[in-house]
């Protein structure tokens, strides 16, 4: 043990006591999914809906927050190997960290079968924090499948 923080990896299949689904989510067991399977929406935001993923914070720090990105259509493929024009260009993370929360907007027709950098949150120990994917003015498939909260010090580049 060298005393570093481990990352917190939570996944829908894996992790489901920290992770709220909120809407009716299609679940797809193909694709480069990171466990078993994904949860897709291609509602165009008509009928509101999210997945909260809760992670459990040993200590406050500034963490790096990463989604994953899978292929929805089959296949694993290597990453960033293609686009996928049928998932969102728009999507909406609502984060929660410490006292603050802040929306960001990222593209997922990129980066398929990636992990996507969202950004740098400082946050609180306990489990006040979350990262919320939301189908919020969604203009094609939105998906949520895994995010990964990275302590800033283990970092890798």
């Amino acid at each position: 043990m060298d005393g570093s923080q481990p990352e917190i990896l939570l996944d829908n299949d894996v992790t489901p006591k920290n992770t709220q689904v909120v809407g009716d989510w299609q679940t797809l067991k193909t694709g480069s999914k990171y466990a078993a399977s994904q949860l897709t929406d291609n509602s165009l935001g008509k009928t509101a809906k999210l997945v909260r993923f809760t992670p459990e914070i040993p200590q406050n720090g500034e963490y790096e927050l990463y989604l994953y990105n899978p292929n929805t259509t089959g296949g694993g493929g290597n990453p960033g190997d293609a686009q996928n024009q049928s998932k969102a260009s728009k999507t909406t993370l609502k984060i929660k960290a410490g006292n603050q929360e802040q929306e960001r907007v990222i593209s997922t027709r990129e980066q398929v079968s990636d992990w996507i950098r969202v950004g740098s949150f400082s946050l609180v120990k306990g489990n006040g924090n979350f990262v919320e994917i939301t189908n919020q003015n969604a203009d094609g498939i939105v998906v949520a499948d895994a995010v990964l909260f990275v302590p800033k010090h283990t970092v890798r580049r």
